[in-house]
């Protein structure tokens, strides 16, 4: 009795560029082939090697290109959520403003009503004469 032992190898045919020769290599060694671009020769001597892009490089080309589209999204994004918040906080700082101008001016019209010169904060009997005299050139926060 004899030791023999079976095996079943499954090659993958590969066509030579030069003489058209068709001959196998085992599923590694082919994609070995595909993804190294490594060289190799046919059984007749023909160099060759596969100068296409494996279907992993492709994959992962295209994954970093989605990376690269997500990441510009995100970076576009956040300039907009940047210049939006800016923009809340320069309204809010002109609402501030606007608000204590009013303030200023409701306090000063309730000051000016009640005899008190804006610009000295004395009391006087009449104001409007005074002003015109002591302080000809001011401009009321109204102008």
């Amino acid at each position: 009795m004899s030791n023999l032992v079976e095996t079943t190898v499954y090659l993958v045919p590969i066509d030579c560029c030069v003489c058209g020769q068709v001959f196998g290599v085992t599923k590694s060694t082919n994609q070995r082939l595909r993804e190294q671009h490594e060289s190799f020769y046919c059984p007749a001597g023909h160099k060759q090697y596969f100068a296409g892009k494996s279907d992993l490089e492709v994959a992962r080309e295209k994954i970093a290109a989605r990376e690269r589209e997500l990441q510009e999204q995100r970076e576009f994004t956040d300039r907009i959520r940047k210049q939006r918040d800016e923009a809340e906080r320069k309204a809010l700082a002109e609402k501030r403003v606007k608000t204590r101008y009013k303030n200023d001016r409701d306090r000063i019209k309730a000051r000016v009503g009640n005899g008190v010169c804006p610009c000295c904060n004395r009391t006087f009997q009449d104001l409007s004469k005074h002003m015109q005299c002591k302080h000809p050139k001011f401009v009321t926060p109204e102008e």
